[in-house]
């Protein structure tokens, strides 16, 4: 089912107005659609000329009432959590309505983490910020130190690949997809027992999900209600970054993103450091799940899915050649 913002133009004023709020003093200044997941995900930022603007995410396509209750609670802990914090921020839950499924926040001013890098050649300052950002958001919950176990990330990507073998499942490029499969766990021995931190996560830590506005940095789109190995949000994060804004030329062979990149996000993010095994494996397992996301067929890709794809393809070369 293809994701569509016309349901949630329907539902935000409904919302809106059970929660007191003037549905006609807004008007929509942007949209943006998620359909590379289940379920997917509309956003809208609403502004109005006399008072603050608001955020509304609506869940779309295949997705239970009980998962949806479950994130807005994670979100209203962590922006309890993080309300007082000097510069690390969740935006509060406004309003919300499980039937459905769309939330209501305060919308956030500034730039999002990916504009500042794409607007910097330097970009180690940023990932200073969205390294602390973390390291604040995971800190603020229960934490417990951990022995990591890849078994559940190993076993998930044997299950891709059978799949695909089997001609059940398309990727791109498959004889690179199976070859990058076997690269990535190969490194489970390494990570086998590695000494890391569990915290909850933030679930989907992409550099567009963190904004930055003047020195608070707020974390966007919480996706997750689970604790877990710290080492999930990092590499979704690090990788992203790869995706994104790292300049690959700056690599040198066994790395994922350039060593620079690593060093300034670790010094933002104290929890564990860039010896950690576990957020290793899970950079290599994120490039394999990425890959496997992408629209099986590059002639049919959109533009930026071809970009991305072949950056895909230089790092794992990279990475694992």
């Amino acid at each position: 089912m293809a994701v569509t913002e016309h349901q949630t133009l329907q539902d935000w004023p409904i919302v809106a107005q059970a929660a007191g709020l003037d549905p006609a003093a807004y008007r929509v200044s942007r949209i943006a659609i998620r359909d590379d997941g289940a379920p997917g995900q509309v956003t809208l930022e609403l502004t109005a000329a006399d008072r603050p603007g608001l955020m509304a995410r609506q869940m779309v396509g295949p997705a239970d009432n009980g998962q949806f209750l479950a994130l807005v609670t994670a979100q209203d802990c962590a922006a309890t959590a993080l309300a007082g914090h000097p510069t690390t921020r969740v935006p509060p839950v406004l309003a919300h309505d499980a039937a459905r499924r769309l939330l209501l926040t305060p919308l956030v001013g500034g730039e999002s983490a990916l504009a500042a890098l794409e607007g910097s050649t330097d970009h180690g300052a940023t990932l200073v910020r969205c390294g602390a950002w973390a390291a604040a958001f995971h800190a603020a919950g229960p934490t417990e130190q951990r022995r990591f176990q890849p078994r559940y990330m190993t076993e998930h990507l044997a299950r891709l690949a059978a799949e695909v073998t089997a001609g059940k499942r398309s990727v791109a490029a498959k004889g690179q997809f199976l070859a990058l499969v076997l690269a990535v766990q190969a490194r489970a021995a390494q990570a086998e027992g590695a000494p890391t931190v569990s915290a909850l996560r933030h679930g989907d830590l992409q550099t567009r999900n963190l904004r930055f506005d003047g020195d608070l940095t707020w974390g966007l789109n919480l996706s997750s209600v689970q604790s877990a190995p710290v080492g999930y949000d990092i590499a979704r994060c690090l990788i992203d970054y790869a995706w994104t804004s790292a300049n690959l030329e700056q690599m040198t062979q066994g790395e994922m993103i350039p060593a620079a990149a690593t060093e300034a996000f670790f010094d933002g993010y104290r929890l564990t450091g860039p010896a950690d095994e576990s957020v290793r494996f899970l950079m290599a397992v994120r490039i394999a799940l990425d890959w496997a996301a992408l629209p099986p067929d590059p002639d049919r890709m959109s533009v930026a899915k071809v970009i991305q794809f072949r950056r895909m393809q230089r790092v794992a070369a990279i990475a694992f050649g």
